[in-house]
């Protein structure tokens, strides 16, 4: 006969029978297979570190336990996943509120709202804006990273015209409209009663000083025309980074006006080749503003009209092995591959000691790789048929493909061993391996990665846990038998032992949870045990 549960008291929970557990929940991509199974069948390193959740989710609980008959039961549960909102109103540093500022001046919005995560991707959500005066608006705030659950944006404050529009243009590029003595209200809609305001002060925090167009020298000049236009030049390509076009383009005109300006009244070569290269410069950024194909080739041809004059009208200035690069870039850009990699040769020939020839290497090794895969995705497809000629259509593509990777190797591991210093040493040691393992060369792959691995002033998260992993691959792939399957195992466990947060430990976890490592798993476990006996003998 059932009973009617009882409610737990404060008796110890041994003796009323009490079972307690807790699961981290987490904002997390949700995993590609289900752990609602028996986890005994799963290796402790495989289990993740928390329920992944987003934001609307429901948790559902069940216990399953056999009543008086035998019959299978369930107890369940369900709880609905919310969270808290915060919203701030913050200075550059986002360290202290900012209840007043000056007109110009930039106002910084925090929400932190974790049951807003949506997906892999970054969220939005949006705050109201509202001045005294009359101005609204909606502002539009971005998560900060993908599953942070945390929202930033900013606005600068703009003075306010006579009539106010009815409807603002985005007030993250034109400013929210104020007047001095305002105050902004910023609210956001889950928090009805907590709403920050900011207030704005009477007059500015500018200050005036004299400044004076002549100049008594002629280089002082033109050096002050380079500078303002290397300025607009930067102001542009931030303001393209913040999808400002317009605003981006009338900086590029003023640039442009001033380099004609200086070519046109100064015959100074090195001037005049500077000159040459930051119009090439701003013929590029145009062309990545332009909206079709055919105006972005014609930039990207005026570019290279620029580009390639230097290295032949000004060979001794500075800027002829800069122009060689940017004349390798923009062929790379318009899609000739094959002409690129001619041009960053010729630059590795013509200027050997250049600061570019790091990033050339890295490029050509980018490009021989890109064949090589190129190639086998040529015979991918033919590789399920069994006839005699796809078969032999794949040894022979795969032996092509190799070939390229082989090349991409030998270039990435020059540029590790020629400029041990650089900041793409790390990765091109790694590249360089990599490549070896496409060509299906293990041994040479895995003395490489091991190189990669004792080097530990290369990054550890990125390059060092990635060379370990490809190296447990390496030695799984090196014999079909498994006789070096030991070799794998270490170098998995070494992954995740050294690097345990990283995504490399997270595959070398999924890899150790294969059954080939059951065996290896089970003798290991055998070992720490008598080990640990042992121990407590002594």
């Amino acid at each position: 006969m059932d009973t009617a549960p009882t409610a737990p008291t404060s008796r110890p929970p041994l003796d009323e029978g009490r079972f307690s557990f807790s699961v981290p929940l987490i904002l997390e991509d949700l995993p590609a297979r289900s752990f609602a199974v028996n986890t005994e069948a799963i290796p402790g390193s495989s289990l993740p570190d928390g329920l992944a959740i987003q934001g609307g989710d429901s948790v559902h609980i069940g216990f399953a336990y056999k009543d008086e008959s035998g019959q299978a039961r369930w107890q369940t549960a369900k709880m609905d996943i919310a969270s808290h909102v915060f919203l701030d109103v913050m200075n550059a540093t986002y360290r202290h509120s900012l209840t007043n500022a000056y007109v110009g001046e930039h106002v910084h919005v925090r929400v932190l709202a974790p049951g807003l995560d949506r997906g892999p991707g970054r969220d939005t959500t949006a705050v109201t804006l509202k001045a005294e005066t009359g101005a609204k608006a909606l502002f539009q705030l971005r998560e900060t990273q993908a599953h942070s659950g945390l929202f930033k944006g900013v606005f600068p404050l703009a003075y306010a015209d006579e009539e106010i529009p009815a409807e603002l243009p985005p007030v993250e590029l034109n400013g929210f409209p104020v007047r001095y003595g305002d105050t902004v209200t910023i609210a956001y809609p889950e928090l009805a009663d907590e709403v920050q305001s900011v207030s704005v002060n009477r007059g500015a925090d500018g200050g005036i000083e004299p400044f004076s167009k002549r100049f008594g020298q002629d280089e002082i000049a033109i050096r002050t025309h380079f500078t303002l236009a290397e300025c607009f030049f930067e102001l542009a390509k931030q303001h393209k980074k913040m999808e400002q076009e317009s605003l981006a383009r009338r900086e590029i005109a003023h640039a442009q006006k001033l380099l004609q300006e200086a070519i046109a009244t100064h015959r100074d070569d090195e001037m005049r080749a500077q000159a040459e290269y930051l119009l090439g410069n701003l013929a590029q950024e145009y062309a990545a503003l332009a909206k079709n194909d055919e105006a972005k080739m014609k930039l990207y041809q005026d570019a290279l009209s620029r580009f390639s004059k230097i290295p032949l009208d000004y060979p001794d200035t500075e800027f002829a092995p800069k122009a060689q690069f940017k004349t390798a870039l923009v062929y790379e850009k318009m899609g000739e591959i094959d002409i690129s990699v001619e041009e960053y040769v010729k630059l590795a020939y013509k200027y050997p000691d250049c600061e570019y020839i790091p990033e050339v290497m890295s490029r050509l090794g980018s490009y021989f790789q890109a064949r090589g895969q190129a190639l086998k995705s040529q015979a991918d497809p033919l590789v399920e048929n069994e006839d005699a000629e796809s078969k032999g259509m794949v040894i022979k593509i795969m032996a092509e493909a190799a070939v390229e990777f082989k090349k991409a190797a030998l270039v990435f591991d020059k540029l590790e061993r020629r400029f041990p210093e650089h900041a793409l040493a790390g990765l091109a040691g790694l590249r360089a391996a990599q490549n070896h393992m496409r060509a299906s060369d293990y041994t040479v792959a895995i003395a490489a990665f091991e190189r990669v691995i004792e080097n530990e002033t290369y990054d550890g998260r990125e390059i060092r846990a990635q060379a370990m992993f490809w190296c447990g691959l390496s030695y799984e792939r090196i014999d079909a038998r498994g006789y070096q399957r030991m070799e794998a195992y270490e170098w998995y466990r070494r992954t995740t032992f050294d690097f345990p947060d990283s995504i490399w430990a997270k595959r070398a976890r999924g890899r150790l949870a294969d059954p080939v490592f059951e065996d290896i798993i089970r003798k290991e476990t055998i070992k720490r045990e008598r080990m640990l006996e042992a121990l407590k003998r002594r």
